[in-house]
């Protein structure tokens, strides 16, 4: 189980708010569809440029994500609890929290059995904050660049 000071420790140069550099970033399209997603929300979100706020509230990581068309948060326990969550393209999916090789991780299981489980891993490269999301046991990865705003 991770403990709290690694996972805070871990995420305190991510904290904050963080602009998608689209013009950079790979398409999320075949990741979305390996996943089982209808291509739209993969569409949609390769065309805007939203806006990430990361920051810790209590014990849990929250992740807002603000675009154009719609916004979304994500809460997860930094101590690995599971959580209920709303998945992009709607439906219901649980939610967790791990440190994988001193990275934060998010392990993200939709509750329809149709659709796949994904990771989000996020690290820093110099000065950027870059989320790969994977299908766990796919082949599709999407890697997304972000700038910081604040």
């Amino acid at each position: 189980m991770t403990s709290y000071k690694e996972a805070k420790d871990a995420l305190a140069p991510m904290l904050g708010r963080w602009k998608c550099d689209n013009t950079r970033s790979e398409s999320i399209i075949e990741m979305m569809a390996e996943m089982g997603l209808r291509p739209i929300v993969g569409e949609r979100s390769n065309v805007n440029d939203p806006i990430l706020h990361l920051y810790i509230d209590d014990d849990q990581l929250v992740s807002a994500m603000k675009q154009p068309y719609n916004s979304k948060t994500s809460i997860v326990h930094l101590d690995g609890r599971e959580t209920e969550d709303v998945i992009i393209g709607g439906g219901t999916a649980k939610s967790h929290f791990e440190m994988i090789d001193g990275r934060p991780v998010v392990i993200t299981t939709p509750d329809d059995p149709n659709q796949k489980t994904v990771s989000l891993t996020r690290v820093m490269i110099d000065d950027e904050l870059v989320q790969l999301i994977q299908v766990i046991g796919g082949t599709a990865v999407s890697k997304r660049y972000f700038v910081k705003q604040d």
